[in-house]
């Protein structure tokens, strides 16, 4: 698409842009002017939430609804590199509650992010550099040619999207265009060659001589067998490429479901223990809890019963004051002993047993034994992810060699429509030219 200036083409992208797109910009700069643009578009579309946000590593601001991208693993959080997720919730502290983007299940995933994460390791992800939206599969993708965008992003951008893939360009017309687009390949080295072939070629062919209507012929005649021989063997190679895609795709995705329906397992089995140890210990820390606020209160009303008392209640006040206060003591040993501290006062009675609870369940063998198995899910669910990036990087050049631009079945059916369409048919000769 051609665009008169690069704010016409920052906004049309910004405005045709369809949930899940993929878009890539040569640099961050040019990614972060893009994502604050189409922020602004979905905060006046009601689409994301800006009264309560925090910033992110860009410098942009993060609210509910936005879409941003994790930037550093972290095992604790339960995140990993180059990850998209969806805000659902900004909490007072700043912490991000975020859902995982890529989660087909009815239970999907999510994660809290420290405030401190986010504002290093996290930021907003409508736009994104090549590297950033390598791996990446959506609906539509759009890439923006600039001077700084190599063959290599060109292709990146232009394979992500499964249905649509648009190139956006600022030039006055398709030629200016066209050239800007093959000044984009001659910027990265690894595609020399093809400007170095092209010119070799033409020095060739400008040597040729005419020597007579025979000769014509059967040059033409040897010229055209050749362009069909060559048509039809790089139709052949492209079938064959764009097999080996489909094939790859088909076994990366049945592997991806299968290490996805591990993870999930595991991750329920994970809950339902610790619901299971959480459960019991929570309901003894109430009682605990409650057992220690009670006798704090029955020693604060055998006191005051104390200093009111008079003649021979005194006697009964002073014996009700000490059993109370062997009881506190007693009762508050017991939950100091079994919990390491005791509630405040009764409104924190339940929060405090929360919380005490909690990390004597996360401490508990059974619910240690099943986070180590959900880590080790996820671990491997994070090396099949990279083993299958690898596959498809070394599958992408063995087809395409340094060049990394294009689409297999489309050259293949470019090349088959050249070899349908290539019949000889020589030139009649007309003579000699009149002088």
């Amino acid at each position: 698409m051609l665009h008169e200036d690069t704010e016409t083409l920052r906004a049309a992208v910004a405005a045709d842009r369809i949930d899940e797109a993929a878009i890539t910009a040569a640099t961050n700069d040019e990614a972060r002017e893009l994502n604050a643009l189409i922020r602004e578009n979905r905060v006046r579309a009601g689409l994301v939430d800006d009264a309560r946000t925090v910033e992110g590593s860009d410098g942009l601001s993060i609210g509910r609804g936005d879409l941003i991208q994790t930037r550093r693993n972290d095992s604790e959080a339960g995140v990993t590199n180059r990850h998209t997720w969806i805000v659902q919730q900004v909490g007072r502290d700043g912490d991000l509650w975020v859902r995982d983007t890529a989660s087909d299940r009815k239970q999907q995933r999510t994660v809290r992010l420290p405030v401190e994460y986010v504002a290093e390791h996290a930021h907003l992800a409508y736009a994104a550099t090549a590297y950033g939206v390598q791996g990446l599969t959506a609906p539509e993708s759009h890439t923006i040619l600039s001077d700084a965008l190599s063959a290599a992003g060109v292709y990146v951008g232009l394979t992500r999207g499964r249905e649509t893939n648009r190139l956006h360009v600022v030039a006055a017309d398709l030629g200016d265009a066209r050239e800007q687009f093959t000044a984009s390949l001659e910027r990265d080295r690894a595609e020399r060659g093809l400007v170095e072939a092209t010119q070799r070629a033409q020095v060739a062919v400008s040597g040729l001589t005419d020597d007579g209507p025979v000769q014509e012929v059967n040059a033409e005649r040897a010229r055209l067998s050749k362009q069909i021989e060559k048509a039809e063997r790089l139709a052949a190679r492209w079938e064959q490429a764009a097999a080996a895609f489909t094939d790859l795709a088909k076994r990366h995705k049945a592997e991806e479901d299968e290490q996805t329906t591990i993870l999930a397992t595991v991750e329920n089995e994970a809950q339902r223990v610790r619901a299971e140890v959480f459960g019991p210990l929570v309901v003894q820390a109430v009682d605990d809890g409650t057992a220690v606020v009670t006798a704090q209160s029955r020693l604060w009303q055998a006191s005051r019963a104390k200093d009111a008392a008079r003649g021979f209640r005194k006697r009964s006040a002073a014996r009700a004051l000490y059993a109370a206060t062997r009881e506190r003591e007693t009762v508050e040993m017991t939950a100091r002993r079994r919990w390491g501290s005791i509630p405040a006062a009764a409104t924190s009675v339940e929060p405090w047993a929360e919380s005490v609870t909690s990390r004597e369940a996360d401490a508990h063998p059974r619910v240690i034994e099943q986070r180590q198995l959900v880590d080790a899910a996820r671990k491997a669910q994070r090396e099949l992810t990279a083993q299958h990036m690898e596959e498809r990087r070394r599958l992408i050049h063995d087809v395409f060699g340094d060049l990394r631009l294009g689409n297999p079945r489309e050259y293949a059916a470019t090349w088959r429509q050249h070899a349908e369409r290539r019949t000889p048919h020589p030139r009649h000769h007309r003579g000699p030219a009149r002088h």
